[in-house]
C-alpha cells in the first residue's frame, strides 16, 4: 500500500529525488486527480446500476475508490517487476496508498454519521459483529502503514522491518474481501443466479482485489523460480 522509497522518479529524461518538494507536489496532484476520476466513474456506474443516487451510494463509491487506490498502490511493484517502462511510475505507490487510506477513513466517518445507532452509540453492542471487527482491523493496519510511510520511520525501523510492516497491507486487503463477502454474499449469489443488472460494486471491487493479490502472488512465484534457476546455474 503506502510505500515510501528511494527509487528515483524520472521526469522527462532527468533524474530527480522523489522527495524533492516539486516532485512530491506533482505526485500528490496526479494521484488526487486519478482518485477523483475513479470516484466519478464509480458514481456514474452506481447511477446506471441503481437508477438513482443517494448519500449511501455516494459513500459506497468512496469505499470503492479507496479499494482501487490501495490496490493499485500494491500493484505498482508488480508493474515495475513485469514491465520495465513502468519503473519510473513506482514513486506513485506511496501517494496512491495514502489517498486510498484517507478515502477509507472518510468512508468510515460517513458510515458512522449515517448509521450512528450501530457505529456510534451502539458500537459496543455491535462491536463483535464480523463486519465491524474485520473493518476495524483492516483500518488499523492501514493507519499503521500510513504512519510508517515516511523516511524517518524507515530509518528508525530499519528497511527489513519497515517492509514487513508495509506488507501487512495485503492481510488487511484480504480481510476487506472477506468482509465484503459477509456483507453482500447473498446479494452476489442472487445476481449470479439472475443477472438482471450490472454487477454490484463490491463484487467488482472484490474481484479487483483478488486480482491484485493474485498479481502479487505471481511475482513471488516468479521470483522464487528465477532465483532457483540462477542458483542451479552457479
Amino acid at each position: 500500500m503506502i510505500k515510501s522509497n528511494s527509487i528515483t522518479y524520472m521526469n522527462s529524461k532527468n533524474t530527480a529525488d522523489i522527495f524533492a518538494k516539486s516532485i512530491v507536489h506533482t505526485l500528490w496532484i496526479h494521484s488526487m486527480l486519478f482518485a477523483t476520476i475513479v470516484y466519478v466513474i464509480l458514481v456514474e456506474y452506481i447511477f446506471i446500476q441503481k437508477g438513482y443516487l443517494n448519500i449511501f451510494f455516494l459513500n459506497e463509491a468512496i469505499a470503492g475508490t479507496a479499494s482501487i487506490m490501495i490496490g493499485i498502490s500494491f500493484a505498482f511493484s508488480g508493474f515495475g517487476y513485469y514491465f520495465d517502462f513502468l519503473d519510473t511510475k513506482i514513486a506513485y505507490r506511496k501517494y496512491f496508498g495514502l489517498i486510498g487510506f484517507w478515502y477509507a477513513f472518510l468512508y468510515t466517518f460517513i458510515l458512522a454519521v449515517l448509521n450512528p445507532q450501530k457505529y456510534v452509540y451502539g458500537l459496543f453492542i455491535h462491536f463483535w459483529s464480523v463486519d465491524i471487527i474485520l473493518g476495524c482491523v483492516a483500518l488499523m493496519i492501514f493507519t499503521f502503514m500510513a504512519l510508517i510511510s515516511t523516511r524517518w520511520a524507515m530509518r528508525r525501523m530499519g528497511v527489513v522491518y519497515w517492509r514487513r510492516g508495509l506488507r501487512l497491507g495485503y492481510f488487511a486487503y484480504i480481510l476487506l474481501i472477506i468482509r465484503a463477502v459477509i456483507i453482500e454474499g447473498d446479494m452476489w449469489r442472487d445476481w449470479f443466479a439472475y443477472p438482471h443488472s450490472l454487477p454490484p460494486v463490491r463484487l467488482l471491487g472484490s474481484i479487483f482485489a483478488g486480482g491484485v493479490l493474485f498479481f502479487r502472488g505471481s511475482m513471488i512465484i516468479s521470483d522464487f523460480f528465477h532465483k532457483r534457476k540462477n542458483n542451479s546455474t552457479v
